[in-house]
């Protein structure tokens, strides 16, 4: 995905997370909360917020790409249902590509743009928190571009 200034106003974004009962969806762990929230022209337009029920105990994790799109693809899966064909955005790969940061924990990210971190590891702050982390790459992205016009 390239990112440019009208990039903001011209799509649709879904900021989501969940929570789990840990690592591994392919061997039993499970989603237990899951929150989104859906951006037109970087303004929230619909939130959704659910808690499942866990059969077990629940670590936090973060990095949709590798951990929460594995969860949410395994409940498509056992419901039979195809998996949305949506392109991803991940804020902790934009981290890793435009930041130089001790570790690239969406807290530490959060910390580096002075976003507040309050709630943090609970599905719905965390999905206020990206949002937050996403819009602000955008508005880097926005001004580098502009500068180099």
């Amino acid at each position: 995905m390239r990112y440019t200034s009208s990039l903001l106003h011209s799509r649709t974004f879904v900021i989501l997370d969940t929570e789990t009962t840990g690592l591994y969806p392919e061997g039993g762990d499970e989603v237990v909360e899951l929150a989104a929230e859906k951006l037109v022209r970087g303004e929230v337009v619909e939130t959704f917020h659910a808690f499942l029920r866990p059969t077990r105990p629940v670590p936090p994790g973060h990095n949709i790409r590798r951990f929460d799109m594995p969860f949410i693809a395994a409940h498509f899966q056992a419901l039979d249902l195809r998996m949305p064909d949506n392109e991803l955005c991940d804020t902790l790969e934009l981290a890793r590509e435009y930041l130089t940061l001790p570790n690239y924990k969406l807290g530490t990210v959060a910390a580096h743009f002075n976003i507040p971190t309050a709630g943090a590891h609970r599905a719905a702050a965390d999905v206020s928190i990206t949002r937050q982390v996403l819009l602000r790459f955008l508005e880097l992205s926005a001004r580098s571009i502009d500068t180099r016009v």
